[in-house]
């Protein structure tokens, strides 16, 4: 079982980036130290053995960690839609939503504590959405009649 050094983030990714470094210097023909050349070693001793690879270098991730960068990044995109589909809902006025801004929308979000971003965060998503998107823009969240300057970019 390889043990990673004290050094190394934990977490499959960390791992995932340990492993990809060792990589980078067999490809450009460096040295690797010590820790680095018995870590590989022993994994694929382990290999040899008859170990699963993701298990022998440490890339089996438990329940609920991340298990790369790439999965990492979609859940912060899919978080962001979520985000954006609650502020959205809220900003609505009555009976679909409940009316707010989009400051107190943001404020209330955030306080629930699902979402990852801030308050300001959201706010600043929300307006970049609202300038990309003509149909946010045009539809029944903007409605230049009824001017709110806190929805409007």
């Amino acid at each position: 079982m390889i043990v990673w050094p004290s050094a190394s983030p934990s977490g499959v990714v960390a791992r995932q980036q340990s492993i990809g470094a060792i990589a980078d210097k067999l490809r450009a023909n460096r040295p690797l130290s010590d820790e680095e050349r018995l870590l590989l070693a022993d994994a694929l001793a382990d290999i040899r053995a008859g170990k699963r690879a993701d298990e022998a270098f440490g890339l089996r991730a438990k329940r609920g960690e991340k298990r790369s960068l790439r999965t990492h990044e979609r859940n912060a995109e899919l978080d962001r839609a979520l985000a954006m589909t609650w502020i959205a809902t809220a900003i609505m006025p009555e009976p679909h939503g409940f009316g707010w801004t989009l400051t107190k929308a943001c404020e209330q979000a955030e306080a629930t504590g699902f979402f990852s971003f801030t308050c300001e965060t959201m706010q600043t998503y929300w307006k970049q959405d609202l300038s990309r998107n003509a149909s946010l823009r045009d539809g029944m969240l903007w409605n230049p009649k009824e001017p709110d300057t806190d929805l409007i970019p």
